[in-house]
């Protein structure tokens, strides 16, 4: 893979950052990004998982179907890319150095955190979302 520069769109901004690129065909992954807010490397494996999701049901012209003021959804089945998410700066660390060619010449550390800005991984940042609308919807 090959570390470039590029944007990540984030809360109607784009932020710079860096991306890794397959330079090979039997490279494993298509791509890698890393955020710049939430400091992880999300990347994007080459093989396919099957996963449910909620799609709107469509009427014979392709519009949404809404009954009661609610858009109708049904659970389909598609295919999507395995993705992996490396949160420390020691393991972006070291998958850079594991797939990147030019790791030793392009400067990925100036889009690391310094202290003052490090901030909680996205997992932990979710975990409190559900508890707080578990606890909502008990109460």
């Amino acid at each position: 893979m090959h570390l470039v520069k590029g944007t990540i769109a984030f809360e109607e901004n784009s932020k710079v950052t860096f991306k890794m690129i397959p330079i090979t065909k039997d490279c494993p992954y298509l791509e890698a990004i890393y955020h710049p807010v939430y400091h992880g490397l999300g990347v994007v494996g080459k093989f396919k998982k099957k996963e449910p999701v909620m799609m709107p049901i469509l009427d014979k012209w392709g519009q949404q179907t809404i009954k009661d003021g609610k858009v109708l959804q049904d659970r389909r089945m598609i295919d999507s890319w395995h993705e992996y998410l490396l949160m420390t700066k020691e393991e972006v660390t070291d998958f850079i150095k594991m797939f990147a060619d030019n790791a030793d010449t392009f400067d990925y550390q100036q889009f690391f955190p310094t202290e003052s800005q490090e901030s909680k991984p996205v997992v932990t940042e979710m975990k409190a979302t559900v508890t707080q609308k578990e606890t909502a919807e008990v109460n």
